[in-house]
């Protein structure tokens, strides 16, 4: 083997070297960028933060990595050099200065003479081990180590903060969630009525999974909107709304996310009115159907039919006729209902 074949066997070992020292610091700056900006906007702060942030964080990572990697293959074209190579096995193998290098360099030289020296040289240096500059070698796979002990607890630290603040991660991984604020489960108004005595008070729960606060507009009929910031506990944020005298419109906020507007009709206490009643009458009694007071007590014949039907000031869920522990349900639908009984 000669001299030529041995420099480029240890100039690929020692940019195998760089290049692994290179790639640990590229990951340790990346884990590094991106761990400080899952910190920075972890907690729902990502929420009130520029929706830039997170590309942000992605451009300064992959700029940090560019950097590391251009000044890796600087480094690179620098220490796994033929000429710095061989000035590194003469020292290390204790050898006159230029007797490596000058043959080194007169690598594109296809004379006899060099051919010669070449394979002398190489001959020599083959004996002594399969390293010819084990020293750079060392210093080399140390700066690795090094860069690894680093590394290992910055993944542990990594780890922590998504555990803590798994948010920041998700707005990382997913920016463009992010930016559109559907990273998070939907806003929702829960325990909004469609309709509500007027007087009375409404409480609200928003659900509000993920985030710290939330914003609740609201609008009476013919009035501005108001905004009220609530606080958010365990995903929930509750708030009571009253007296109340006027339709209400409802809508929730995290600054991204909109919930879909809830409209609550107020209303004055309902009522039934036009109720009749009609008797029909068992055959056998030859006796016509007929419109019975409602008002009054009602007396008829065994076996006869009672129909029964009436509106109300608002729809209806359910009627029920009742007297004590007795009760027949209506059938309602809307403003009317209906029903019987023999």
């Amino acid at each position: 083997m000669t001299i030529f074949e041995l420099v480029a066997r240890e100039r690929a070992r020692i940019a195998r070297l760089v290049h692994l020292d290179t790639a640990l610091r590229g990951v340790v700056v990346v884990l590094a960028a991106l761990t400080l900006g899952a910190v920075l906007l972890g907690g729902a702060r990502w929420i009130s933060l520029p929706r830039l942030l997170p590309f942000l964080v992605w451009l300064l990572a992959i700029a940090l990595a560019a950097a590391v990697a251009g000044h890796g293959a600087r480094r690179a074209r620098r220490v796994a050099a033929a000429a710095a190579v061989a000035d590194a096995v003469e020292e290390e193998q204790r050898m006159r200065r230029g007797a490596v290098r000058g043959i080194v360099e007169l690598a594109g030289d296809t004379g006899v003479f060099v051919r010669r020296a070449a394979q002398r040289l190489g001959a020599q240096l083959a004996t002594t081990g399969t390293a010819l500059a084990p020293r750079l070698a060392w210093r080399l796979r140390r700066g690795a180590l090094v860069v690894t002990a680093v590394l290992v607890p910055l993944t542990m630290l990594a780890a922590f903060v998504g555990a803590r603040r798994a948010d920041g991660w998700r707005a990382l991984v997913h920016p463009v969630d992010a930016w559109r604020g559907s990273l998070l489960s939907r806003l929702e108004i829960a325990g909004a009525p469609r309709r509500a005595l007027r007087g009375s008070t409404l409480r609200l729960t928003v659900n509000a999974t993920g985030r710290s606060a939330v914003s609740l507009r609201r609008r009476t009929t013919g009035n501005a909107w108001i905004e009220t910031s609530l606080l958010v506990d365990k995903g929930l944020a509750t708030t009571e709304l009253g007296p109340l005298d006027a339709d209400l419109t409802l809508v929730a906020s995290d600054g991204r996310a909109v919930s879909d507007t809830v409209v609550v009709r107020v209303v004055d206490r309902p009522f039934l009115g036009d109720v009749a009643v009609r008797a029909t009458y068992p055959a056998y009694l030859h006796r016509a159907s007929e419109a019975l007071p409602s008002d009054a007590p009602i007396r008829v014949p065994q076996g006869s039919s009672l129909f029964i039907e009436g509106h109300a000031s608002e729809p209806l869920a359910a009627v029920v006729l009742s007297q004590g522990r007795d009760s027949i349900r209506l059938v309602p639908a809307e403003r009317r209902f209906s029903g019987g009984l023999v």
